[in-house]
């Protein structure tokens, strides 16, 4: 059986005020509703730009087949364009990446609930404790 691991990284330091305040806005334009969504979109688009540095790097049939791998998974997710080179990858950022999530695009339309709002919270109802 595959073991499970964390998709993110934390934060370095947890208590940066301007990282806190840049992921708060990030929570409420994209309606994200928790920090890690964030740490996770960090941690994938920090694993394309590290490929892409490695493969710019690189050179052989090896590089050129593993440049066109990742290049054509980005085109993909939508975050690259149809000639895209390996310099727009490392010119990627967070916003990129939250833009193309269905639940950003759900967010935007206000079609789900908003996680600010207390849906999740439930009324108190009456009942008795009789016997």
């Amino acid at each position: 059986m595959k073991r499970q691991r964390k998709k993110y990284l934390r934060p370095s330091h947890p208590w940066e005020k301007e990282r806190m305040d840049a992921e708060d806005k990030l929570l409420h334009k994209y309606g994200l509703r928790r920090k890690e969504e964030v740490w996770r979109t960090e941690t994938l688009l920090r694993n394309f730009r590290r490929q892409a540095r490695q493969l710019l790097a690189a050179s052989g049939p090896q590089a050129e087949l593993e440049s066109k791998q990742l290049l054509s998974r980005l085109r993909r997710l939508g975050l690259v364009g149809e000639g895209a080179i390996l310099d727009d990858v490392l010119g990627l950022n967070v916003e990129n990446l939250l833009e193309r999530r269905l639940q950003t695009l759900i967010h935007r339309k206000e079609l789900g609930q908003d996680s600010t709002s207390g849906s999740t919270t439930r009324a108190p109802r009456p009942h008795s404790h009789r016997r």
